[in-house]
């Protein structure tokens, strides 16, 4: 699960959350997540029924992106949606937002290295955005691979270490536009976003995820190139 620092801090920054995740991103993050929804519905048949499950949903935008995309494609029917968080303030903000849409989604308090579901009981797992929160990053690839029925999918996004010259200097824009909005951002929470950023190697996720048996590992880097989605099957 995420500690108790971790999940304090997302009860003081529960209610501008998203505010924060949209406008100090430049609305980068709507894209960034629109991909990881494309890659979560591609390939699904509207005759087959699917459970998924998205793990540290937080405020819910990708469990309600997905479950609204899946309408448009009318797969609202064939694709029931769960999604656990560690925070309830966060939870209340997705419950909210799923019932103004009228989006059916099975929002519950839940741990992300202990979750409350049966082996093998789903056909797709997400998350976004909450990988460097996890304590025990192996623990929590060994719990969604449980979960995941033989040949399900998982999708996971996040960001990363910057590395290349354009990522850096985004990433640095994009701390820099943080410190000027100090007054609507809590600075733990920064200081942490920041630092957990800097600290997260996604490659240390796929060498996790190969011996965990995951096949068809792929990860590609998302324009401006600090944020990867990463895409797997349980073998």
């Amino acid at each position: 699960m995420m500690s108790e620092k971790i999940n304090e801090m997302f009860s003081r920054i529960y209610k501008k959350y998203d505010f924060m995740d949209h406008i100090l991103s430049c609305n980068i993050d709507i894209f960034w997540r629109k991909k990881a929804v494309k890659e979560t519905i591609k390939g699904l048949k509207s005759y087959k029924s699917y459970k998924l499950l998205d793990v540290a949903s937080g405020t819910g935008d990708l469990a309600i992106e997905i479950k609204h995309a899946s309408v448009k494609k009318k797969q609202d029917k064939s694709i029931d949606i769960y999604a656990i968080d560690s925070n309830n303030d966060m939870l209340n903000i997705a419950i909210h937002k799923a019932k103004k849409m009228n989006l059916p989604i099975h929002f519950t308090v839940g741990d992300a290295l202990a979750i409350d579901f049966p082996s093998d009981s789903f056909d797709i797992l997400t998350s976004s955005f909450a990988l460097r929160d996890f304590d025990d990053l192996e623990k929590f690839v060994q719990e969604a691979k449980r979960v995941l029925k033989k040949g399900a999918k998982i999708i996971l996004m996040d960001m990363s270490n910057p590395r290349g010259k354009f990522s850096k200097s985004f990433f640095n824009l994009y701390a820099k536009i943080m410190i000027l909005e100090d007054s609507l951002v809590d600075k733990d929470a920064y200081s942490f976003l920041i630092s957990s950023i800097h600290s997260f190697d996604e490659q240390r996720l796929v060498k996790i995820m190969k011996n965990q048996g995951f096949k068809n590992i792929k990860v590609v880097k998302l324009c401006p190139y600090v944020t990867f989605l990463l895409t797997a099957e349980k073998n």
